[in-house]
């Protein structure tokens, strides 16, 4: 009987020192997601993570008609990792999760427009750009560019997901 008693004490002992140490080393997050994305069309395809830059595009305005020659679009597969503590977790994947990335294809171009901003689906605020964004195959994608200080319009972009 003691020895069952002790092996109860020492189990949740050790549950909560893992749930205190979990707690110290994740910032006080004991449970978080995560995911992740790679920054060009190379290193997706290095990381198998690429899934297509064969997008249906069609750019509303007339700054963003040539949006190819200033833009990488493409798309890649997404999975998050749901983690319990710092030793255990989960990977979760849908086949239709994706990541609609956008970059741009000069780094000088980006350097000179960093003023650029966007809003998706008319969402309020602006966001700064160009961030990867989470979707699933079949959705439509509005990305309306604007200069950020000045909040003048530049353009929209509508992305079919494939």
């Amino acid at each position: 009987m003691n020895r069952k008693k002790i092996l109860i004490v020492l189990f949740f002992s050790i549950f909560i020192l893992y749930i205190v140490l979990s707690y110290i080393l994740l910032d006080g997050r004991i449970t978080y997601y995560t995911s992740f994305n790679e920054s060009t069309i190379e290193a997706s395809k290095k990381e198998n993570l690429f899934v297509s830059d064969n997008l249906e595009i069609v750019a509303i305005g007339d700054s963003l008609k040539n949006y190819h020659n200033r833009f990488e679009i493409w798309t890649n597969s997404r999975f998050e990792i749901k983690y319990w503590g710092i030793l255990f977790h989960w990977t979760y994947t849908k086949p239709e999760w994706r990541y609609l990335n956008i970059e741009f294809k000069n780094k000088k171009d980006y350097i000179e427009n960093n003023t650029w901003c966007y809003k998706l689906n008319n969402e309020k605020g602006l966001t700064g750009c160009c961030d990867r964004i989470g979707c699933n195959v079949g959705d439509t994608i509005a990305i309306t560019f604007y200069k950020c200080m000045e909040e003048s319009k530049i353009g929209t972009l509508r992305i079919v997901v494939k």
